[in-house]
């Protein structure tokens, strides 16, 4: 009897190992198998045969172990290995591949598979399928603006034959390079806040910058909406911003010396208007009087608002220091800087610009 149990734990092993051949076989076979995983055995030892049972320790004596005979041994399981595979390329625009978890959903006869096989093509009809069974690719297509909708429902890849995608212009383009590594290297190009010069004016108001009150830029400037309202104890008139001024009398202004001029030809005998070596509009009256200055344009009255107020014969008001973004033709003592605070050039100062070209150091 104990002859035959041998024969058939031998017998166990030979035939389970048969199995592990195959599973190996199978792998080699599918070397090339696109989507392919491959598969390994595992294998258990059978329950033994009991020939004498094990004894518990007694007074006199330790215990004993059992005695038992091994059956032979099963097959456990087959597993699918689902480790990663080489991607490759293959030419054909419609293989696909997956790079880590998932699978491809393709329906044939109402059923639905999951495959790891990409290698798909368009049929007659415009679907995509798989080339060996002609299951077709399932997911969510886009609309007419390529968009996936929110809850797509799964169906039919399908690109019908001869469909265009309307015209529409180019809105981003980008641009990327190398730059030579034995190239000569060039300056850099440093650019400073803006600078401004001290307002004689003669500049558009709108976009002066406002030093005291105000503080700011004066912008919002609309031709024809503006207004700006002076009145002294006997008038008041009110003059409008206009891209354009046509003169004096026309109760218009586009530039300071423009409202300047038709404050002086309105309120003559009563008020004078001028302005200063900084930009400022001073407002001398001849005569003891309260005067007031406002405007729809916040800023700009913000920037008059020095003006206002109690007059005594032959007193004046300054309003803020005005400046214009610097030009060309300003001279470097009436610079200022992006606060409107003067750069304190003077007439004889010496002025070094260091730098390099091409690394060799220049200094003028």
């Amino acid at each position: 009897m104990s002859f035959l149990r041998s024969l058939f734990s031998g017998v166990s092993g030979l035939r389970n190992h048969q199995v592990m051949m195959d599973v190996i076989g199978n792998n080699i076979s599918n070397i090339n198998t696109i989507g392919f995983k491959s598969a390994r055995v595992s294998f258990s030892e059978t329950f033994a045969q009991i020939l004498r049972g094990a004894t518990q320790p007694s007074g006199e004596s330790g215990g004993t172990n059992p005695i038992q005979v091994g059956l032979g041994m099963n097959i456990s399981s087959i597993d699918t290995i689902f480790t990663q595979g080489n991607l490759e390329t293959t030419g054909q625009v419609t293989d696909l591949a997956i790079q880590g978890n998932g699978f491809f959903i393709v329906k044939k006869g109402g059923k639905n598979y999951f495959t790891r096989a990409g290698s798909f093509r368009f049929d007659a009809n415009g679907n995509l399928v798989d080339s060996a069974t002609g299951a077709i690719v399932q997911g969510k297509m886009a609309d007419a603006s390529g968009l996936v909708p929110p809850g797509a429902k799964l169906e039919d890849i399908k690109i019908p034959f001869g469909q265009k995608s309307p015209a529409k212009a180019t809105s981003v383009i980008k641009l990327t390079g190398n730059l030579n590594a034995g190239g000569v290297p060039k300056g850099n190009i440093l650019r400073s806040a803006r600078l401004y010069a001290v307002e004689d004016g003669n500049s558009d108001v709108n976009d002066l910058l406002a030093t005291g009150s105000a503080n700011t830029m004066i912008t919002g400037m609309i031709s024809g909406s503006t207004t700006v309202t002076v009145q002294d104890g006997t008038k008041i008139k009110t003059y409008t911003y206009v891209s354009k001024d046509g003169g004096v009398g026309d109760g218009n202004f586009h530039t300071l010396n423009d409202l300047i001029k038709e404050i002086n030809n309105d309120f003559a005998g009563s008020l004078f208007a001028s302005i200063d070596s900084q930009g400022r509009v001073v407002l001398t009256s001849s005569v003891d009087q309260t005067v007031l200055i406002s405007s729809n344009n916040r800023n700009f009255e913000s920037a008059l608002s020095g003006l206002n107020g109690n007059y005594s014969s032959n007193s004046n008001k300054l309003s803020d220091k005005f400046s214009h973004v610097a030009r060309a033709d300003d001279l470097l003592i009436n610079l200022r800087d992006a606060q409107g605070n003067d750069l304190g050039l003077v007439a004889g100062d010496t002025i070094t610009i260091d730098g390099k070209v091409g690394g060799k150091a220049i200094s003028t």
